[in-house]
């Protein structure tokens, strides 16, 4: 038996569980880790303070994607109301400039 067959049969499977719906993936120093797939697709049902909690911990990119997600976020996050989202968002990032007083 070459040495290649013995350790694939030496490896243990994980302990712990792995639900049907994960995905793996690869992080930059080569660790493997689990991410569950779905996992923010009750987000839209959710209350709305703790969609605004979310929302304020959120970089400005972030809030795109989410507001191309569905018609009820497109309409919350491009509204004139949720500036403060966005203006929070971009104090999430350090060493940005403000932004100039024609653009508020």
């Amino acid at each position: 038996m070459s040495s290649r067959a013995r350790k694939r049969k030496d490896v243990e499977p994980p302990a712990v569980d792995t639900p049907s719906k994960t995905k793996r993936t690869r992080r930059d120093d080569g660790l493997r880790r689990l991410r569950k797939k779905g996992s923010l697709q009750d987000l839209p049902n959710m209350p709305l303070d703790i969609i605004f909690e979310v929302l304020g911990y959120l970089l400005p990119n972030d809030l795109l994607n989410l507001a191309r997600t569905t018609k009820e976020f497109r309409n919350l996050l491009m509204s004139r109301e949720s500036r403060r989202f966005w203006k929070t968002a971009r104090g999430n990032i350090k060493g940005l400039p403000k932004c100039p007083d024609f653009c508020q």
